[in-house]
């Protein structure tokens, strides 16, 4: 197909041009040609210097969290310092994705008092966390 449209319009088509001729979306087209790439191998070399090959693999190694690791720890400890009421806010915002709506519906106040409470506890963690 896509040879036979650039032979009859004298260059390469686009890919809205083969979707409208094999009658199909355009973005189907999109992903059938993205399913039909070669899989990389993690094991191809990404680069070679000297006799030292990187491969993919390398490049997709985790690097190392210590940094985060304390973060983490450290934000830890400034929620077991936040008011009870707010430290479920918070762990029901940002650790169970519920809604500020949601949140508002199982403690019993106001999507609007979630959204305040909301901002005024990170404003508090920011302040700690530096």
């Amino acid at each position: 197909m896509q040879e036979s449209l650039t032979k009859k319009n004298g260059a390469e088509p686009t890919i809205s041009e083969l979707a409208k001729n094999l009658n199909i979306e355009t973005e189907m087209l999109v992903l059938a040609m993205e399913a039909s790439r070669e899989v990389e191998s993690i094991y191809s070399t990404v680069y070679q210097n000297d006799d030292n090959a990187v491969y993919l693999i390398d490049k997709l190694a985790p690097k190392d969290d210590s940094d985060n690791i304390v973060d983490i720890i450290a934000l830890k400890e400034i929620l077991n310092c936040l008011p009870a009421k707010e430290r479920q806010i918070i762990t029901m915002r940002y650790f169970h994705d519920k809604t500020q709506s949601e949140i508002a519906k199982i403690i019993g106040i106001s999507q609007v008092q979630v959204s305040r409470m909301e901002k005024k506890i990170i404003s508090v963690i920011r302040e700690k966390f530096i």
